[in-house]
């Protein structure tokens, strides 16, 4: 909403320039309402006494514009906290969303309308949500949106997203079940959230990850900024040269069996916003919608192919293993990639101990190990002639296991190194 009189831009949050001097940031009176350039906080609110007013919250709201118009909380179980919602990605003359400078002071309206909400998020939070959920390029979830859908509205979806964060009224729809069959014959569960959801996640997401990047462990390298698959296996590799004997572990059903107390316990301890806090819970405990139509709650897990979920795996796992590991193990190098672990040990009797250790833990921490695919494996090579049964292990999609190699001098020899496995081979065909 802008005021009566035709109102100039600024090049600097905090100057105020003469008309015709140039464009550049609106000048917003305490309520919100962008005024003419020249003029003080005081003058504006005189100039627009007639044109607007402010609510019990301190939001400007006007008679004749957006007559009633309504938020659609109600039918998908959240409260609507403001009588109008209007656009909450200001466009400038061009079209293009106009972007904070960097450093620079929120303005005097800006700041009052946004502290009047019960938690402080910036919009320009949720615009970067979009594109980077944009990007990824995911389907719709259980209420068929898809993206070009929902930018038909974009202005006033993102809004909806924005209003109902930061007043504490956001409540999750629920996240729509896929199941993708497995080389095994059984199935891989994924939980699809919506794409409003899934900008939502992203915003929390934004704000708790560089609060944990520092604390994760050097060794932990799935869903991290600036980390690959890759560095994991190459690290993976320079290890098992060093180390005879690897602990292949693998965490049975881990997605679906975390612990929302222990997890949320971890959260609490980092998070430094209580409705990060908030939203997590209310994620954490969003209902199922199954193939066959059926809604099914859920006691624990977080759903696999939400935004939100690997984050949250990761700082379960950092608790429950790399921590543990740090004080219990700390002369045994690992590499974490999300659930999938492996450990490298000096001899076939660490390992088989490490097992038992590494089991106990975990059902400490309301998890179970797969005694069934956990193994330990030897790492065969031409200087390694042991002779033990299982000599290769998997890991990312790569077979580690003795392999003929040639040497600078054209020698051949036996060499402990990865190549693609078979599973993901036919996979690909």
């Amino acid at each position: 909403m802008t005021c009566r009189n035709e109102y100039k831009l600024t090049s600097k949050p905090e100057r105020v320039i003469a008309p015709g001097q140039g464009w550049g940031r609106p000048v917003y009176c305490p309520v919100g309402v962008r005024h003419e350039s020249g003029v003080t906080l005081n003058q504006a609110l005189v100039r627009n006494s007639g044109t607007c007013r402010p609510d019990v919250k301190g939001d400007a709201q006007v008679d004749s514009l957006h007559e009633g118009q309504r938020t659609d909380a109600g039918h998908r179980g959240g409260v609507a906290r403001s009588r109008v919602e209007g656009s909450v990605m200001g466009l400038d003359r061009r079209g293009a969303v106009v972007r904070p400078e960097p450093n620079a002071q929120p303005d005097e309206g800006r700041r009052q309308a946004e502290t009047a909400k019960s938690f402080v998020i910036d919009r320009w939070e949720v615009w970067q949500a979009y594109k980077r959920i944009k990007a990824n390029k995911g389907g719709a979830g259980v209420d068929g949106v898809t993206m070009p859908e929902l930018e038909q509205d974009l202005k006033g979806n993102l809004y909806r997203i924005w209003n109902r964060l930061s007043s504490g009224s956001y409540f999750p729809p629920p996240v729509k079940r896929v199941e993708i069959p497995k080389s095994d014959g059984k199935v891989r569960a994924l939980g699809i959230p919506t794409i409003a959801d899934r900008i939502a996640q992203q915003v929390v997401r934004q704000r708790l990850e560089p609060l944990l990047e520092p604390v994760f462990h050097e060794s932990s390298y799935g869903y991290r900024p600036g980390r690959s698959a890759h560095d994991a296996l190459r690290e993976a590799r320079t290890q098992c040269w060093r180390r005879d004997w690897v602990l292949d572990l693998d965490i049975k059903g881990f997605f679906d069996n975390i612990d929302w107390s222990l997890l949320m316990r971890a959260v609490r301890k980092h998070a430094q916003r209580s409705w990060v806090e908030m939203c997590i819970q209310r994620w954490l405990q969003a209902e199922v919608i199954m193939p066959d139509g059926s809604v099914q709650k859920r006691e624990k897990g977080t759903p696999q192919g939400g935004v939100i979920s690997p984050l949250l795996a990761n700082l379960f796992l950092h608790y429950a293993f790399d921590e543990w590991m740090k004080r219990q193990h700390g002369k045994v190098p690992f590499e974490r990639y999300a659930d999938d672990i492996i450990c490298h040990c000096q001899s076939q009797a660490q390992a088989e101990s490490l097992m038992e250790q590494v089991r106990a833990r975990l059902l400490e921490c309301g998890l179970e190990l797969n005694l069934q695919k956990s193994k330990v494996v030897y790492c065969a090579d031409a200087k390694r002639r042991g002779s033990y049964e299982t000599r290769q292990f998997d890991f990312l999609g790569y077979t580690f296991k003795p392999r003929a190699a040639t040497d600078k001098r054209g020698v051949v020899f036996t060499n402990f190194a990865r190549n693609v496995s078979m599973t993901l081979r036919h996979h690909s065909l």
